[in-house]
């Protein structure tokens, strides 16, 4: 039975809709395109429980972008919607979301399904589910009741051309077989990496898995969310040596996984704390291939934005390997927008300096080659670093481990750095080939 108090909130969630209209079980909101025969609609599916919160943050994203959609017109209409009294097909969609086109749909899915993140309802049996939501769920068919069949099934026909990421994802609930767990290399809430054997291949490999909801970020973007977008750099990027390659990707439970390469090597920061000169015998050609592959990464359109000791490694032969991408950041990619992460890592940004994006990259790498030749300095970041909570370290705090350095640095380079960073991107590099090239 539907509460009076409840369904007072209800009818306060369709005052939320200016100029809707009602019809049947339906509420619609306002026409604000036409649209095509044919194309993608979204549906966010409710259940008695949750559809007063989830209307809440849905329908005022939906009207602020102007954008056209139904929703289920009372409490007890969606009770026997999702009984399936309105027919199998039916059951869970609360809200019918309209996308104008294919842009604006791939735009709006993943807001939608940010936004409702931590919410669970009913499946969509007509429908193909986004991603690892338990409310979002998307299909591609007919958008007016006067042209093509729509047999209400989970496929896409021949005529659709644009197809979201992931689409085709695995989806599983144990591990594959074939993947036996070796060794926990890192843990945390946020993620877990694991070296594994594949018998399948006959070789050691890494599994990175991504967590549902772990280390959240303001716009509820999750360690899911920067591993499946890790994923989708690191297949672009399969060209470029120095970054570690992509085996396989799946959806375990509700975390998102990769297969990756296992490299046999060392962190930079393994290598600075372990005594430096036992890992690397000839540092120019380490940094100059650092070098050549922060270059290579930008000419690709990409932003790195989080350089760091502990996301590149050096294998046996000496060669350098970047193994943490999901921080790459590229605007002209075909994935599904989020915002860009410009935080970096302690001791490699200097947010008091106003640099350019690409520059960020270039000041992270001249703190890494500081490091490198001055591994004490390294050494006493760390042990700073060791007396704080590393999530709650602001800018302040940033600003005050690089003002430290500042002079050291100027001094080290020969030349102030904070001036060469004002000037054009090209005497910057020649700059920084040069000094690395030199035999110290």
């Amino acid at each position: 039975m539907v509460s009076v108090y409840n369904s007072i909130k209800f009818d306060n969630l369709i005052k939320l809709i200016p100029n809707n209209r009602n019809s049947g079980c339906w509420v619609y909101s306002e026409n604000f395109y036409s649209l095509p025969n044919i194309g993608y609609k979204i549906h966010v599916s409710c259940s008695n429980d949750n559809i007063i919160e989830i209307g809440n943050k849905v329908i005022p994203f939906l009207v602020s972008t102007k954008t056209s959609f139904k929703m289920i017109a009372s409490l007890s209409d969606l009770s026997l919607l999702n009984y399936g009294r309105y027919g199998y097909s039916q059951i869970g969609k609360a809200f019918t979301i309209y996308p104008k086109d294919y842009n604006d749909f791939i735009d709006k899915i993943y807001k939608l399904y940010l936004i409702t993140k931590s919410y669970k309802s009913p499946s969509v049996p007509s429908d193909f589910r986004f991603l690892n939501s338990n409310t979002i769920f998307y299909r591609y068919g007919s958008l007016s009741k006067n042209v093509i069949e729509d047999r209400r099934v989970s496929f896409l026909p021949q005529e659709c051309k644009n197809i979201l990421p992931y689409h085709n994802i695995k989806r599983i609930n144990e591990l594959p077989p074939n993947l036996c767990p070796v060794k926990i290399l890192y843990s945390s809430g946020k993620s877990n990496i694991v070296k594994v054997f594949d018998s399948n291949l006959n070789k050691y490999c890494v599994l990175k898995i991504g967590k549902f909801l772990g280390n959240l970020e303001h716009d509820n973007v999750d360690s899911f969310d920067r591993v499946a977008w890790e994923a989708y750099v690191l297949k672009d990027l399969h060209r470029e040596k120095s970054i570690v390659k992509i085996i396989d990707t799946f959806i375990l439970d509700n975390d998102f996984c990769i297969l990756e390469e296992y490299i046999d090597g060392n962190s930079i920061d393994y290598i600075i704390k372990n005594g430096r000169d036992n890992y690397i015998k000839n540092l120019s050609k380490i940094l100059l291939q650092l070098y050549d592959a922060v270059f290579n990464i930008h000419k690709l359109g990409y932003l790195l934005f989080d350089i760091s000791a502990g996301n590149i490694l050096i294998d046996e032969s000496e060669n350098v390997r970047i193994i943490d991408v999901e921080y790459f950041f590229n605007e002209k990619n075909k994935y599904y927008k989020f915002d860009r992460y410009c935080k970096g890592s302690v001791g490699f940004i200097y947010p008091a300096k106003e640099f350019a994006l690409e520059k960020k990259d270039i000041y992270a790498l001249l703190k890494l080659i500081y490091f490198l030749y001055n591994p004490d300095k390294y050494l006493n970041l760390i042990e700073n670093i060791s007396k704080l909570n590393i999530n709650d370290i602001d800018e302040k705090e940033l600003n005050f481990f690089e003002e430290k350095e500042e002079i050291e640095m100027i001094k080290f380079f020969k030349i102030n750095i904070f001036e060469l960073l004002n000037k054009d991107k090209k005497e910057i590099l020649i700059f920084i080939k040069k000094f690395i090239e030199v035999d110290r």
